[in-house]
């Protein structure tokens, strides 16, 4: 008896194993799709938050140093480029020797990510001359 041979076509198992492989591949792509989104997101929301502080510090720099009052202030500036309940705090506090006549200025700018269960923040600090007694 003479058997015939295709020779055309792919077989049941290959089909099924391009198909699994394809899957695989396809949930992959979508994964780091949605990641590559979320660092996005996170990107910008750290961005406006330090834009946020930076213009804090702007704002202090350009006060005279005499007009600065030590302790801690609390601010708060609600919604940024679409990122909601933007607020923080700015300390102000002596640094070094008295003889130093420096000033330690932080401000953290705190943010609740949408979705997000704790708030995120960021730091920014510099150091300012005071103004010399006369």
């Amino acid at each position: 008896m003479v058997t015939k041979h295709r020779t055309g076509g792919f077989t049941l198992i290959e089909v099924v194993c391009a198909f699994a492989v394809l899957t695989v591949l396809g949930f992959g792509l979508v994964h780091g799709g949605q990641n590559h989104a979320r660092n996005i997101r996170d990107a910008f929301e750290r961005t406006v938050a330090v834009r946020v502080a930076q213009s804090e510090l702007e704002r202090l720099r350009a006060m005279d140093p005499g007009d600065l009052v030590l302790g801690k202030v609390e601010f708060d500036t609600g919604r940024v480029d679409g990122l909601e309940g933007v607020r923080g705090t700015i300390t102000i506090v002596p640094e070094g020797s008295p003889r130093d006549r420096l000033l330690a200025i932080e401000v953290v700018v705190e943010w609740l990510p949408a979705g997000a269960e704790r708030a995120r923040r960021i730091a920014l600090s510099t150091l300012r001359a005071q103004e010399a007694k006369r």
